[in-house]
């Protein structure tokens, strides 16, 4: 479940998948676009970007 609008020191954004980039089962961290219209999700352990949400 990826709740969007979450306080930032919140736990409920937790995304658990194993990355295409490195193999890790981990959690995907989320990060805003630079231009503010959307965001990033990628892996902590490799970097490697998963999914772009826009809107």
């Amino acid at each position: 479940m990826l709740a969007l609008g979450a306080p930032k020191d919140s736990d409920s954004a937790v995304i658990e998948e194993r990355c295409p980039g490195c193999g890790e089962v981990t959690r995907w961290e989320s990060e805003r676009m630079d231009n503010g219209e959307g965001w990033v999700l990628h892996c902590p352990e490799c970097g490697t970007e998963t999914t772009r949400f826009s809107g």
